[in-house]
């Protein structure tokens, strides 16, 4: 009941401010209102639950899917299960956050503290801009093209990528990975790292 406090004081004034709802209404009319609210809240919350148990269950038959065909010698079915299993766990993980627009690259978080999480949606490309390093990369190394170097997401596919802001690094060394070559580099500020969520 803690926890439904402040959703029903916001829910409540927003009513109140959208012209829904009467400031001057009777109490038994608020009540009727505030247990409206409290049993929308209580639905939400036991349907978030079945839902996180139907994607666990989803997750463990695609998992033992997966067990099953690679113990039958289909390494390419299990191959393609493994994958859809990483992509779902990765969509449901991204579902919650505030993915932002492709920046080009980080140059504009910089001065962020190291630790600093952002989310972003890009579209891989193994070509274009520039990349120095191996994950991390430096601070303006092109996101899109380390995404796929880090395997991240592949080219041409559009995903949610987690970015974490982390120190400079005296060097960098460059490497081909997931068909991308970047490039080495010596001491930089700022650099992030780039990954899946998961």
């Amino acid at each position: 009941m803690g926890a439904r406090g402040p959703a029903v004081t916001v829910l409540a004034m927003l009513l109140l401010a959208s012209g829904a709802v009467a400031a001057d209404i009777p109490p038994s009319a608020k009540k009727l209102i505030t247990d409206y609210e409290g049993s929308e809240q209580q639905i939400r919350e036991e349907a978030e639950a079945k839902l996180r148990a139907r994607r666990e269950k989803l997750f463990q038959d695609l998992q033992k899917l997966q067990s099953d065909l690679a113990q039958k010698g289909d390494l390419d079915g299990a191959v393609a299960v493994r994958e859809t299993l990483r992509n779902l766990r990765s969509d449901f993980a991204a579902r919650g956050v505030n993915a932002r627009p492709d920046p080009g690259n980080l140059s504009a978080h910089a001065n962020a503290a190291e630790g600093t999480v952002l989310y972003f949606r890009v579209t891989g490309t193994p070509s274009g801009g520039a990349v120095w390093g191996s994950n991390p990369y430096t601070t303006d190394s092109n996101l899109a093209k380390a995404a796929v170097h880090a395997g991240a997401v592949r080219a041409g596919e559009t995903a949610v990528v987690k970015v974490t802001i982390v120190a400079g690094q005296p060097k960098y060394a460059g490497s081909t990975k997931n068909g991308v070559t970047t490039s080495s580099w010596g001491r930089y500020g700022k650099s992030y790292r780039v990954e899946r969520p998961q």
